[in-house]
């Protein structure tokens, strides 16, 4: 029985890939916000704790669905050492998108902060303890720190390497709509007779 699980080939990533990556760029915007700008709405805080935690439902779905179900271009002509390091830095921010947040639950709990998200009661990770929550809130800031240095080497990888530099199409494949083609009205991939066929039933 094979083992290896057969994707199509495509010069894009799947919607699901492409709505996993977008949702967490958003939550990650949205968390670090609130993080340096804690008084910029009400109840911020929770707001804050509450959204991290879905880090951990998200960044574990999406590593599932890259494993088995998703659709990604065809890289095999990349040097050896590019596809390692962009690899390595996948796994290294699927990690400390899990990690922080987990660092979070336990700083949460050994602060003695009620941590009950959308009123669903958490259990707790550790016991009230000042010392130990200043530590782990030491390692939290460090991870994230590291967490917005590896984004950045990934987004300018993305954006000078492999779009400016290169020209190769990284990029546009992870943009939501440009890559598709969407903007034509038709997917970035269809030939001449499927473009024919699909104006025709159009007009019809």
């Amino acid at each position: 029985m094979p083992t290896n699980v057969e994707r199509p080939a495509s010069d894009t990533h799947d919607w699901v890939s492409i709505g996993f990556h977008w949702a967490t760029v958003l939550l990650l915007l949205v968390v670090f916000t609130l993080a340096l700008f804690p008084g910029i709405v009400k109840g911020s805080t929770a707001v804050h704790m509450t959204l991290g935690l879905l880090f951990l439902i998200v960044i574990p779905a999406r590593g599932i669905w890259r494993l088995f179900r998703a659709t990604a271009p065809n890289r095999s002509n990349e040097p050896r050492l590019s596809r390692l390091a962009a690899t390595s830095v996948h796994l290294l921010l699927y990690a400390l998108l899990i990690l922080i947040p987990l660092l979070g639950w336990v700083y949460a709990d050994a602060r003695g902060i009620e941590l009950s998200p959308l009123g669903i009661e958490m259990p707790r990770l550790a016991d009230f303890d000042r010392g130990y929550a200043r530590s782990v809130y030491f390692w939290k800031k460090w991870a994230a720190y590291s967490l917005l240095g590896l984004i950045f080497c990934h987004a300018s990888a993305a954006i000078f390497y492999h779009h400016f530099l290169k020209n190769d199409g990284v990029l546009r494949s992870m943009l939501p709509l440009p890559s598709h083609g969407l903007a034509s009205g038709w997917p970035a991939h269809a030939g001449q007779r499927d473009r024919d066929v699909i104006l025709g039933q159009s007009q019809t």
